[in-house]
């Protein structure tokens, strides 16, 4: 018995893809990963930004006219002083309309690349693909998506999510949890008294969950045992075979409003060889 009512089939693929843009070299890191993945899923690619004066427009539209026509991609400039509020639907409930930008992630936080790429992320209800600065410009080495969880009811609201995308991309899934390795307990046996991790038996947890989520795409479990450092034990895990796609959530009360200032996505998105797509939960 699945453990959430939501089904893969249930699941939205985008059918555009929007790059918020701020005129920065590292903000175009955003369209590679975006162009391959829209490629895959039939997708459109269209490249974004604002600015606040006619003279910087200029300049603006022609980067993106060009950047455009080297992807085959759509392309769009707003002139206005709040960028926010010139955001094209993207947080007005458009589920068929991925965000995605890049973001430095550094120490913990979003260290998104500018203020506008901020407000795209802020705007956004649905969720946004990272891409960070140790994604490769090439062509993804990996056959596998990386779906983490904690072990609470929330983030296994994310494993059909990534059984979804896994489907489209076809890729297999592997569904990893990062464990305080402690002893079972003595008074409640079957109760782990972690920090960090599921409160059972962590091995028999991931086995459940991809025991529920295997009929459509290969689904695997892992448990990695960490005393104290989720972020990088994860990236450890990425590092020997990087995956394609890197599937989080995040408990923002408003889309990503606050997007996880301090939080494993952020460091996850800062160091991952992989776009990391941020689901709110």
């Amino acid at each position: 018995m699945s453990r959430t009512e939501l089904r893969p089939t249930d699941v939205a693929l985008p059918v555009n893809l929007l790059v918020a843009l701020d005129g920065s070299l590292f903000s175009e890191r955003a369209i590679t990963p975006a162009r391959r993945l829209a490629d895959v899923l039939g997708a459109g690619v269209h490249l974004w930004s604002a600015v606040r004066s006619p003279d910087e427009a200029d300049d603006r539209r022609g980067r993106l006219r060009e950047l455009g026509e080297a992807n085959g991609a759509l392309w769009e400039v707003h002139v206005t002083d709040r960028p926010v509020d010139a955001i094209p639907e993207a947080g007005d409930g458009d589920r068929d309309r991925l965000v995605c930008l890049a973001t430095h992630g550094r120490d913990r936080s979003a260290g998104l690349a500018h203020s506008v790429s901020a407000a795209v992320l802020a705007a956004s209800d649905g969720p946004v693909l990272l891409v960070g600065p140790r994604v490769p410009q090439g062509a993804p080495p990996g056959s596998w998506l990386a779906v983490c969880v904690d072990g609470s009811k929330d983030s296994e609201a994310i494993v059909p999510v990534a059984v979804a995308w896994a489907a489209a991309l076809s890729l297999s899934v592997t569904i990893l949890t990062v464990a305080e390795p402690v002893p079972e307990s003595v008074r409640h046996p079957g109760s782990y008294p972690r920090l960090h991790g599921p409160r059972g038996d962590a091995d028999a947890y991931v086995d459940g969950l991809a025991a529920d989520w295997g009929a459509t795409v290969p689904v695997s479990g892992r448990v990695i045992y960490d005393p104290v450092d989720v972020d990088g034990a994860l990236l450890d895990a990425f590092a020997p075979e990087p995956p394609d796609l890197v599937v989080m959530g995040t408990r923002a009360p408003r889309g990503l409003r606050r997007l996880i200032f301090g939080s494993t996505a952020a460091a996850v998105a800062h160091g991952a060889p992989a776009p990391v797509l941020v689901v709110p939960i």
